[in-house]
């Protein structure tokens, strides 16, 4: 085990966390870290969470930093770790989850990588440092050790959702709360890094934050995790309870089609009532062919989809007009796909109209997982600078490539600019929804893009 030397006597903080998902000054919501923060203080652990713009302001105040990494966020984590040299520094996330011997070789600076979860993994390692005997007890966990060979510890245990405390105020973004329901996804998608084992909170436990929230003043709620609506019983015992306690608010529901069709009665439940409101159901559609979803691992079917939005169309019609329905979807869904692939997917666009804001313009390669080991295999390049995501790849089918390349540079020279970023990464894929409507309201949807493809323009 390796360790910096460290003081107590003339810092504040045991360690301090860093969100490094700032761009320009604009700080965003961290839910792990919110959850971790909370969780450490409540064991007599002094922690405290900030923004990576607020790193010179914090920097002398502990010896002990731990930052919060995702493929999108490694160049800035990189960074920071090179700036805070000399203390003590542990990474977490998806990414450093997923390629824990890779962030170690190629950040010397990174003392420790916890694994999955960090609640107790980071408490553990911290009571380490004063008790060196708790080191080997602890799971999921990749470090070097005293001969600088890098070991890893596979996670074994995870948390159980009730000993969870209540996050703090990082788990809110412009008054909506991010609220966990659940952890973990039974999907095992071959395109996620998610593996965890999927829990929920018991209704007792969920009802008694969402009203310590609400006595706050907060009214909107995010039920996040990719399958809240999986489970149907404890999402009935939630509206139920929540009436009971009068609690009127907004909530955000997300989840798969087969979790749609399974829970309709109690979803119908949650449009029906007077006192919670359904701001949002938010589905993952990926794709809309049979082997485009079999490409990505999806345990659903084309019929699946188009039933699951169907019966959310409904419900919002028969009882709440304003509710948002959201259907996730890649356009581009996988470098083997064809371009009968591609119609499906715009004809599933344009006929159910609920993917404007949640469009994802094709498939990215996430490290470690079954498609990321595809992708390498056909000889696609990871990103070192991207946690190694793959971004930039061709098409096994040349048309749809060059589909991809012309849709996209024709948005981008209307955005007049040189590259997508954050900020016009939306308005990127409000163009593009368009041109895929122009596709959907022509007479002939595949003629048209092929059309398209052929075209000088």
């Amino acid at each position: 085990m390796k360790m910096k030397p460290m003081s107590r006597a003339d810092t504040e903080k045991d360690i301090i966390l860093i969100n490094p998902q700032s761009l320009d000054g604009m700080n965003y919501t961290n839910i792990g870290l919110a959850s971790i923060e909370s969780f450490l203080n409540q064991n007599r652990i002094d922690c405290t969470v900030i923004h990576r713009t607020e790193i010179d302001d914090n920097i002398d105040r502990s010896n002990v930093f731990g930052i919060s990494v995702m493929d999108h966020t490694y160049l800035s984590a990189k960074g920071l770790t090179q700036r805070l040299q000399n203390k003590t520094i542990i990474w977490g996330g998806w990414t450093p989850t997923a390629i824990p011997e890779f962030v170690l070789e190629d950040n010397p600076g990174v003392d420790y990588v916890i694994l999955q979860e960090g609640e107790k993994r980071l408490l553990n390692l911290l009571r380490s440092f004063k008790q060196a005997e708790l080191f080997d007890q602890i799971d999921g966990i990749a470090y070097r050790d005293g001969k600088n060979k890098i070991v890893t510890k596979p996670a074994v245990e995870y948390m159980n959702m009730e000993d969870l405390t209540t996050p703090t105020d990082m788990t809110i973004l412009d008054e909506l709360v991010f609220f966990e329901l659940s952890r973990g996804c039974y999907g095992k998608c071959r395109y996620c890094q998610e593996e965890h084992k999927m829990r929920f909170k018991s209704v007792t436990k969920s009802v008694d934050e969402i009203k310590s929230w609400y006595d706050r003043g907060y009214r909107n709620f995010y039920l996040g995790n990719a399958n809240t609506i999986a489970r149907g019983q404890l999402l009935q015992e939630l509206v139920r309870e929540l009436e009971k306690k009068a609690l009127k608010i907004r909530l955000s529901l997300v989840g798969r089609p087969d979790g749609v069709l399974k829970q309709y009665n109690i979803l119908k439940e949650y449009f029906e009532s007077k006192i919670i409101y359904v701001e949002l159901v938010e589905v993952g559609i990926e794709a809309n062919t049979q082997h485009a979803l079999d490409l990505l691992g999806r345990e659903t079917t084309p019929e699946m989809n188009r039933k699951a939005i169907a019966a959310l169309i409904d419900l919002k019609k028969k009882y709440s007009p304003g509710t948002l329905v959201h259907a996730n979807i890649i356009l581009f869904s996988h470098f083997d796909m064809s371009i009968d692939d591609f119609v499906e997917n715009v004809r599933f666009i344009g006929d159910y109209q609920c993917s404007r804001n949640c469009l994802v313009s094709r498939l990215e390669g996430m490290a470690n997982t079954p498609i990321w080991h595809d992708m390498k295999e056909r000889g696609f390049k990871p990103d070192r600078n991207m946690g190694l995501r793959i971004s930039e790849y061709h098409f096994t089918d040349k048309e749809i490539d060059r589909l991809y390349r012309k849709l996209t540079r024709a948005v981008i020279d209307n955005l007049n600019c040189k590259k997508v970023n954050f900020f016009n990464r939306l308005f990127l894929v409000h163009l593009i929804h368009d041109k895929v409507l122009d596709f959907y309201n022509s007479q002939d949807i595949k003629n048209a893009v092929l059309d398209y493809i052929h075209s000088s323009a």
